[in-house]
């Protein structure tokens, strides 16, 4: 039984007499050849084919495979600054929209408690009124990390009792990867940036 199959699968790895036509150079092609040479597989156009299909069915090679994994690698070296450079305007964008909502908050909050002035932290402006917060900007702003941007608040010194003057910065957490500009504002509500470096009270406004 095994040397029927071993038969079997030997018959089936050899080329037809059509194929080994076809792999055989033009000048073999005009002498006619045998059905037996052909069925055997063992002149030097069987070989040929044989060794093809061993190739095919053998798959990619190391070389091939190295080829491959470094093109791929040159096609990401291209396409994958690019697409981190498009996303900088979004988040810078998302930072100044952000550093709005914590001035907005801020009057808010001032309005309500004029014996307390601003708060003390972000966080405060986060949560919600049964947790004890204000609820006036959403929790992941008041944790101070948003769209690729830290945010630092630092409230003023008290004046009988009551905060009133604070600053917010916005800095990327990779400038040039997730955001060039850095931006500053104060009680004032004006949103200052700078490209350069560290933004500031000096810097100019963003109108």
């Amino acid at each position: 039984m095994r040397s029927e199959n071993d038969n079997q699968a030997k018959d089936a790895s050899k080329p037809s007499e059509a194929e080994a036509a076809t792999a055989c150079p033009r000048k073999d092609r005009k002498t006619k050849i045998s059905a037996k040479v052909a069925q055997d597989g063992y002149n030097s156009c069987g070989r040929l084919l044989l060794m093809r299909k061993r190739n095919r069915d053998r798959g990619f090679t190391l070389i091939e495979l190295l080829i491959v994994v470094t093109i791929i690698l040159i096609i990401a070296a291209f396409t994958i600054p690019r697409l981190t450079k498009s996303t900088i305007p979004a988040h810078e964008a998302s930072a100044i929209a952000s550093i709005r909502a914590v001035n907005e908050a801020e009057m808010i909050y001032a309005s309500s408690h004029p014996d307390l002035g601003f708060t003390p932290d972000m966080v405060m402006l986060g949560g919600s009124t049964q947790t004890g917060g204000e609820g006036t900007i959403d929790n992941v702003l008041a944790s101070g990390r948003k769209s690729g941007y830290t945010f630092t608040y630092t409230p003023g010194e008290k004046v009988n009792g009551a905060i009133r003057s604070y600053t917010i910065t916005a800095v990327p957490d990779q400038v040039g990867t997730t955001g060039q500009r850095r931006f500053f504002s104060d009680e004032s509500g004006e949103i200052r940036n700078n490209s350069s470096g560290p933004a500031d009270a000096n810097s100019p406004v963003i109108q």
